[in-house]
């Protein structure tokens, strides 16, 4: 029998959800329950010029990923599949989180999607957001 650990890494932290804005933590919420069963971490930064957007999706190939833009809220959905396992061998122990996922992000800044640039590499998502004039 295989039995899935999630690590405590992923798991919510209180101090962090509940200084987040109402409307934030409405979104996570509907987010877990419809779609995802883990998320990627995420950092937002913000410029004079930009928002920034960096998110860890190792294994995560590019075809795998959507992100949509929408006002000021960027949502990124996907998928991470799973490795084949060589014939037979069987796992000891199965810790990597695999599946659909799915995080909305509130950007703090109107932004331009039409100029939005985006990559993935080393397993780091990155998008580019200018901001709009």
């Amino acid at each position: 029998m295989v039995r899935r650990i999630k690590p405590v890494s992923r798991a919510l932290k209180t101090e962090a959800c509940v200084r987040r804005p109402a409307a934030v933590r409405a979104l996570e919420r509907e987010a877990l329950r419809s779609f995802a069963t883990w998320g990627p971490g995420l950092d937002v930064s913000v410029t004079e010029a930009e928002v920034v957007v960096s998110g860890e999706l190792p294994g995560v190939e590019a075809e795998d990923v959507e992100v949509v833009v929408t006002g000021n809220r960027l949502e990124l959905r996907g998928v991470k599949r799973e490795t084949d396992l060589p014939p037979g061998a069987r796992f000891l122990r199965l810790e990597r989180e695999f599946g659909r996922f799915r995080r909305i992000v509130l950007l703090p800044a109107s932004v331009d999607p039409e100029r939005a640039s985006g990559t993935l590499e080393n397993g780091v998502l990155t998008i580019r957001l200018p901001k709009a004039s």
